[in-house]
């Protein structure tokens, strides 16, 4: 489920920036990299439901002593919101604004894969999950993962109960 679950993370992060280019893409009467934006604004929705879903299964919960949590979504998404004054003056009409666009979307999946930071979505903040870089306590051991919750913030030293979502380390607090 790891690349899959990252996939669907990665597709859903990028959804709002497609909306706003489907809608520009139409407006310059470029129907070609409308019906483009229009595929990406679909696959955009079905791994939105499909992180979501992902997200609200029931599967069995193990407790863990969270030794440490730092918030990182927010930090990440301000370096993130700065490229989108630069997308809206993509121009459909032109080669150079495609490729631009093309060039932006493989850069900032890479960037995105390496640093770890496929959680950057603004969706999912919007529904009131956070991510957080955490310590846990598993088996006398202490591991770094990746932990989502729908908490504004975690306590240190507090005993949750934590689902692991891939066959890495990530986890949802039920």
């Amino acid at each position: 489920m790891r690349l899959g679950f990252y996939a669907y993370l990665l597709l859903s992060g990028f959804l709002p920036i497609n909306f706003i280019l489907l809608a520009k893409s139409i407006e310059q009467k470029q129907y070609l990299a409308a019906w483009c934006m229009l595929i990406l604004v679909n696959l955009g929705m079905f791994a939105t439901v499909r992180v979501v879903s992902i997200l609200r299964t029931r599967e069995k919960a193990d407790s863990f002593i969270i030794k440490s949590s730092t918030p990182i979504d927010e930090s990440i998404l301000v370096y993130v919101v700065t490229y989108i004054p630069l997308l809206l003056g993509v121009d459909f009409t032109k080669t150079s604004g495609v490729v631009s666009l093309v060039i932006f979307y493989i850069v900032m999946a890479v960037v995105f894969v390496r640093s770890k930071t496929l959680f950057v979505n603004p969706i999912f903040m919007v529904m009131g999950w956070r991510f957080f870089d955490a310590k846990i306590e598993s088996e006398g051991e202490e591991i770094s993962v990746l932990l989502i919750a729908k908490r504004p913030k975690l306590k240190d030293g507090v005993n949750y109960r934590l689902r692991r979502i891939t066959n890495l380390q990530t986890f949802i607090a039920v």
